[in-house]
């Protein structure tokens, strides 16, 4: 049997096995941009800051406040870590039985810094949502608490895209916020966003469903 393996492998045969995601990526510190765009996860992170930067430039159009856009775009970014950060520390086990490879299971970063960073970055966010008035901050407070609590309880459970529903409409409140009015019309943001915020999750989700039925995960896709 022995022959038979060695015949199947070829003659001189010395290939190395694939390596794991987390080796084959260059070595960086804990605090080196493309680690922190990693723990930020950049993609959707700057998705969301666009569209909530835009609609404070429409809320805006007759007078840009370019103060008042860049203590927006400080409550955005931090609002965007808090998530990204946290969920990878929550999410250190599950990540690295997968061989993910992200900062965490490479050794680049500890658990414990990324969560401290995390809840850095939300108190931040609360701080930026305070200078912007009493009812951005509000908005502030509801964007954190839907990320968090997606982060360390909802995540895999049927109601996963309850924090999806109720945070994506509030982004462009955030924008009208930092202007200061409110226009009536901006409230349909609320039931257009939230389905738009869970067909996004549940298409997400949906490759993912065999995965997370085989390791126990009951999302509302599952």
């Amino acid at each position: 049997a022995e022959g038979v393996t060695r015949e199947a492998a070829g003659p001189g045969d010395d290939r190395e096995p694939p390596a794991s995601a987390s080796a084959t990526l260059p070595a960086r510190g804990p605090w080196h941009p493309a680690t922190q765009l990693e723990l930020l996860h950049a993609a959707p992170a700057f998705a969301v800051i666009g569209v909530g930067l835009a609609f404070g430039l429409v809320a805006m159009r007759a007078e840009p406040r370019w103060d008042r856009l860049a203590l927006l775009a400080g409550l955005l970014i931090c609002n965007q870590y808090a998530a990204g950060a946290l969920n990878d520390a929550v999410d250190a086990d599950a990540d690295a039985a997968a061989d993910r490879g992200k900062p965490i299971q490479r050794g680049v970063i500890s658990r414990r810094a990324v969560a401290t960073a995390a809840v850095v970055a939300g108190v931040a966010s609360l701080g930026f949502g305070l200078a912007l008035g009493p009812a951005t901050f509000v908005l502030a407070v509801v964007g954190l608490a839907c990320a968090w609590s997606y982060d360390l309880w909802l995540k895999g459970t049927i109601f996963s895209a309850l924090p999806f529903a109720v945070a994506v409409p509030v982004v462009p409140l955030f924008g009208y916020g930092a202007a200061g009015r409110f226009p009536p019309v901006l409230w349909w943001a609320w039931p257009i966003g939230a389905l738009l915020a869970v067909a996004t999750h549940l298409a997400d989700a949906l490759p993912d469903v065999e995965r997370d039925r085989a390791t126990g995960v009951r999302g509302l896709a599952t």
